[in-house]
């Protein structure tokens, strides 16, 4: 008899592992001569090496399921138990086994023995369970799951005449489609074409019609096709990839231009070196063709390629693409497509390239059996596409005013919402177009040790166009130990003077610095009587430049040349002309502030004057479109809520982006803007009449009123304040909550709180059933299909007040200066009423966040008098992981645990009551220390705060507060469900007390007043709390009850009024059904594509609404977002017919009758809580 000291079979887990447990366990239980004790009942005579057994089973076993053992009194018992609980043999187990039985495939398979094993295991535990599965059919399954290619080989097992089983099948896979997946080769050899399968124990038959393998001349398919013959006719070699070779190098090929898609090939590759980009030399590659012929690639590089999905054209950058001069044409790998998480799908029509969201990238044509890319007229700018990873590393290079690729990777780490920003190295022409190479000027050896220390100046003109503001120079201050850049716009060198004045009383200021030394050329406009007087005044040196050498002042040189490099590639990039120079220069200044510089490694130019870190993700493309909110103030019933304009840059003395007009040429200010970075408006040229007959001081300026939600949590990204800038050329510091539509950058839309868009509302294509809105045409952009939200699920149709004020100085200057100030003072006293910091100096090598005040006003439910609400929040933006916080995962109740608990509730004996918190943040205790620079009303005498609580706007102030919540509840008694966080739950005497959280609203079920009123007489003596009552609206659901039917009903009648206004069905016809039940929708190529039509805005309203109250619309909904990506004119209409039945049917609700007879038990099983 065998023994051992340790069990050498893996423990068993569970359900999971339960099959292989066993089969292992009973062998060794067999082995230890034990498996009579367990197969039969044990006598007497073995009762010790029943002992034994039932020893080995425990120690078998994972520790969690003991539990099933505790009792057993003997081996068989034990083995029985564990049997009854993981042994499933119901339907849905067969269910879940066949499926993935006859959904395996080799594709998806990470090689071939997994996916043999798949089978096999699949099928041993079918018939475990009593579902026979024959040795043919595992075979017939086992072939079935192969791709296309492995064809020959299964018609050549049918004509050989073997017996298909699952063993002869598993051993010939592991054999054969082994060694073709593993090809012996060199360590430089690459197999472009590799085609063939070849059998080491029996050939299969050769056919003598088409001299292919795999089946034999009666079984041709080509067998009356002479043509065929003559196509791939080829006495030496005859498979079916090398007679493909030999078609391509017949004429009926495009050898230079076209591209053709290749099954066989291994890379790409091409004939044609002028195509390669960013090449580079490869030592001795080889390429195996199927004529056995090896070709020779000495460079690699990135081909880009133009497409056509069939809508719209786009360039694709194919990388890693060998040069082979000997090669037929220019071939691409369906294989690196597919590695690059695509897929290629070829029918009778040609071969489609697919993303991985289903979206056609690409189309290629077929031909004779060639499959043809079609390819365009190129059309710039490129885009990433199917044969690269998709990056945004372009589109924030021309963000950043065309920086160079190592300063962005310097950046990347040097400032905050770039996090998702990938570098590339793709070419940029307009940067090529922009800048050319100069000789370096020599540096200088000095470097100042302090801000204002050295100011370097310059001015750069006359320009050959005058700006639109009218100016001809432009002139900059360069601080030599910031390397913080400051430019001014001038109509003639004479202002220099005064301009240097406002600049140095604007710099002493900011930074509490004196200037002590102003470097410049030797030019007249800084040699001059008016400056001398100024400088002496000041007590500033005068450092000039010897004449004729201008590189003595080469940092102000480098600077302008930077500047006009930066403006001339962004004026090539929105092909605007050059009457734009000096917006143009303006918004380069903005990102060269906040970008790297070689004198200062770690730091940006912007941090070193404010000391603190830039955030980017603000930043847009100069010169795209931007779609403006024009306010309700200043447009009529049926104009178009929002204007098309060009984004122009930051503003200085308005928070706002610069916005032009291009057809009146007014500068526009806004915050709610929606950009459209791929775009340009149409109509940007100006007439030089125009520009001769406009005033030369500045553009005439208009200022939207602005618009926007209160948020709960941090606010948007704020933009940093620009450098001080003349006339037209200007910027400040504003906080802009934008939506992204453009393709590139849409997951980076929002703050992660409850932040509002803004007011945006797309044309809606009516059809002649709807009502008639208006016949005005308003421009809309082409791109609107790839419109996303991310709002749907937190509006509900509330209005904002135009009276809101954007600052503290706004509202404390304005005529509600007293509310406000109380507002403010209210929040104060609550701050330290709740203990939430404590003043402190500020301690060396740390440094403070910063605060603002949210302000906002909110109407009374009942009175609808205004309510003035003051709100301190910290800029969590600038928080580091890891130091300021850890972990930042808030839960909240989910949807279908309230939904449960309100059908509960339908008994009379339950009551529900809603509870809210005041200041609920405020009352998570912090475990970091974070320091905060306090409002000034707070009046610290220039001390900080030491934060002892978590406060509106860090990162982890949700999950602070819910800790705290959380201890307050399980010390009241309750307990947490495993199922949902969020619900809390207690039962004592058949009395039950389930309490649901999200965030600071409480849900309390209790069907006893004395738990309930006890559980709020803990909450009052922890937090400051509202007593709400019974509730009857929670979370955007109405809640009404019928106490004496037993009844309660769940509608969100306020949500589909909202969105049925938001789309413009209002007024629309009613429908008796979401969907037409006869309705095809099945688009065809022409009609794919409605660039005017918000169908994922449509479709996530909807979702949201079918996932919370409406499951009737659930099934339309969700079989129309499968065409998010390929929606058509007929799925359109089919969104719209589901609002036409929301529209007669908003009143309907989920309903919710008491049963008969209530037995309130809780008890917890592994998924969570059931009552």
């Amino acid at each position: 008899m065998a023994s051992s000291s340790v069990i050498p079979v893996e423990k068993l887990k569970g359900r999971e592992n339960y099959g292989s447990w066993k089969f292992a366990m009973t062998a060794y239980l067999r082995l230890e001569d034990l498996w009579d004790v367990v197969a039969t009942n044990a006598t007497e005579a073995n009762k010790s090496k029943d002992t034994k057994a039932l020893s080995k089973i425990i120690l078998a076993v994972e520790s969690i399921n003991y539990s099933h053992l505790n009792s057993a009194k003997s081996a068989k018992e034990a083995w029985d138990r564990l049997q009854c609980a993981f042994e499933d043999k119901g339907l849905t187990r067969r269910v879940g086994l066949l499926r993935k039985l006859v959904t395996t495939q080799l594709s998806n398979s990470k090689s071939v023995d997994g996916y043999v094993n798949t089978i096999m295991d699949t099928t041993h535990k079918l018939n475990e369970i009593g579902f026979t599965v024959s040795e043919e059919w595992t075979g017939t399954l086992l072939l079935a799951g192969l791709p296309d290619e492995y064809k020959p080989m299964i018609m050549g097992i049918e004509s050989s005449g073997v017996k298909i089983t699952g063993d002869s099948i598993k051993m010939k896979l592991l054999q054969d489609v082994k060694d073709d997946m593993n090809p012996p080769k060199s360590a430089d050899s690459d197999s472009a074409l590799y085609s063939n399968t070849h059998f080491t124990k029996r050939k299969p038959p050769r056919c003598y019609q088409c001299k292919r393998i795999g089946h034999v001349s009666k079984q041709c398919p080509n067998k009356n096709s002479s043509a065929n013959g003559r196509k791939f006719g080829n006495p030496s070699n005859g498979s079916g990839n090398k007679a493909f070779l030999a078609f391509l190098s017949s004429d009926k090929m495009d050898r230079e231009g076209a591209w053709y898609l290749d099954s066989g090939a291994s890379t790409h590759l091409t004939r044609n070196p002028d195509l390669l980009i960013e090449s580079k030399s490869k030592t001795d590659a080889r390429i195996t063709a199927a004529n056995n012929c090896e070709l020779i690639s000495d460079s690699i590089g990135s081909v880009p390629i133009h497409v056509s999905n069939g809508r719209e054209q786009s360039t694709v950058i194919a990388k890693d693409v060998l040069y082979v001069p000997g090669s037929a044409a220019n071939l691409l790998s369906v294989s690196k497509i597919v590695q690059k998480g695509h897929s290629v799908v070829f029918d009778s029509t040609g071969a489609k390239i697919r993303d991985n969201d289903g979206g056609i990238v690409a189309i290629a044509t077929e031909t004779d059996g060639i499959y043809k890319m079609i390819s365009p007229k190129p059309r710039p700018p490129p885009q990433a596409g199917f044969l690269c990873q998709s990056t945004i590393g372009d589109l924030y290079h021309r963000r950043l005013g065309h920086l160079n690729r190592k300063a962005m990777s310097y950046l990347k780490k040097m400032s905050t919402g770039l996090d998702h920003m990938e570098i590339t190295k793709n070419p940029c022409k307009m940067c090529i177009t922009g800048k050319h190479a100069r000789l370096p000027f020599d540096k200088s050896n000095s470097r100042s040790t302090d801000l204002l220390q050295i100011i370097h100046s310059d001015v750069c003109g006359p320009m050959e166009t005058t700006s639109i503001g009218g100016s001809k120079y432009f002139l900059t201050f360069l601080d030599d130990y910031s390397r913080y850049l400051f430019v001014y716009f001038l109509e003639t060198k004479s202002q220099v003077p005064e301009i240097f004045e406002e600049f140095m009383m604007l710099a002493e200021r900011q930074t509490g610095k004196k200037l002590k030394i102003l470097r410049s050329d030797n030019g007249s406009e800084y040699v001059n009587q008016k400056m001398r007087k100024i400088l002496k005044s000041a007590g500033i040196r005068h450092q000039t430049t010897t004449r004729y050498t201008p590189q003595s002042n080469g940092a102000a040189e480098r600077a302008n040349r930077t500047i006009v490099e930066k403006g001339r590639a962004m004026l090539s990039d929105a092909q605007l002309g050059k009457e734009y120079w000096g917006e143009a220069v303006a918004t380069a200044v903005y990102p060269i502030n906040r970008t790297p510089s070689k004198r200062l490694p770690g730091k940006t130019p912007f941090e070193m004057w404010t000391g603190e870190r830039p955030d980017l993700s603000h930043l847009r493309i100069f010169g795209c479109t931007a779609m403006a909110h024009v306010p309700d103030e200043v447009q009529k019933k049926w104009d178009p809520k929002s204007k098309a304009l060009m984004f122009m840059g930051y503003g200085e003395s308005t928070k706002g982006y610069r916005l032009i007009d291009p057809t009146t040429k007014k500068i526009i200010f806004s915050r709610d803007v929606i950009f459209f970075e791929n775009e340009t408006p149409a109509s940007v040229e100006i007439s030089p009449k125009i520009i001769n007959t406009s005033p030369k001081s500045t553009s005439t300026e208009v200022m939207l009123p602005i618009s926007t939600e209160d948020t709960e949590g941090d606010s948007a990204a704020e933009i940093e304040p620009i450098s001080p800038l003349a006339t037209d050329e200007s910027g400040s510091e504003y906080d802009l909550p934008t939506i992204e539509l453009s393709s590139e950058s849409r997951e980076s839309t929002g703050s992660s709180s409850d932040d509002s868009s803004g007011d945006y509302i797309p044309t809606i294509e009516v059809s002649d059933n709807d009502a008639r809105r208006s016949t005005r045409v308003v421009r809309e952009p082409k791109n609107l299909s790839d419109y996303v939200t991310y709002l749907t699920s937190c509006q509900y149709g509330k209005e904002v007040s135009p009276d809101e004020p954007l600052s503290i100085e706004e509202a404390l200057e304005g005529p509600d200066s007293d509310k406000w100030r109380v507002a403010v003072n209210c929040k104060l006293d609550s701050l330290s009423k709740n203990d939430t910091y404590e003043i402190v100096d500020v301690p060396a090598g740390k440094k403070p966040l910063r605060s603002r005040w949210v302000l906002k006003v909110k109407r009374d439910n009942v009175t609808g008098k205004p309510k003035f609400k003051a709100r301190l929040v910290v800029k969590g933006c600038s928080q580091t992981s890891g130091i300021d916080y850890q972990e930042t995962f808030s839960p909240v109740v989910k949807y279908a645990s309230l939904r449960y608990m309100f059908a509960l509730a339908a008994a009379p004996e339950l009551k529900v009551e809603h509870m809210d918190v005041s200041t609920a943040y405020l009352y998570g205790d912090l475990n970091e220390e974070i320091y905060v620079v306090p409002p000034v009303e707070a009046s610290t005498n220039g001390r900080i705060w030491r934060l002892k609580k978590a406060v509106y706007g860090l990162k982890q102030s949700g999950r602070c507060w819910n800790a705290r919540l959380s201890k307050v509840l399980i010390d009241f008694g309750l307990k947490q469900s495993r199922a949902d966080p969020c619900i809390y739950y207690a039962n004592k005497d058949n009395k039950i007390l389930v309490v649901a959280v999200w965030v600071d609203d409480l849900m309390i079920f209790a069907n006893s007043g004395n738990l309930s009123s006890g559980l709020k007489k803990q909450l009052v003596a922890n937090f400051e709390m509202k007593d709400l009552d019974d509730v009857h609206n929670c979370l955007g659901m109405r809640v009404t009850r019928d106490f004496t039917a037993g009844k309660l009903w769940i509608d969100q009648e306020e949500y589909v009024d909202s969105i049925l206004a938001k789309f413009k069905m209002t007024d629309c016809n009613t429908a008796s059904t979401p969907m037409d039940p006869g309705l095809d929708l099945s688009p065809t190529e022409k009609e794919i594509g409605q660039p005017n039509v918000p169908y994922q805005e449509a479709m996530g309203s909807l979702l949201y609404l079918s996932q919370i109250s409406r499951p009737d619309i659930a099934f339309s909904v969700s079989l129309l977002s499968r065409f998010n990506k390929n929606f058509s004119k007929i799925h359109w209409l089919a969104v719209k017919r589901i609002f036409r039945y929301l529209k007669g049917t908003k009143r309907s609700n989920l309903n919710s009758t008491k049963m008969e007879v209530v037995n309130w038990k809780v008890f917890v099983i592994r998924i969570g809580v059931v009552s």
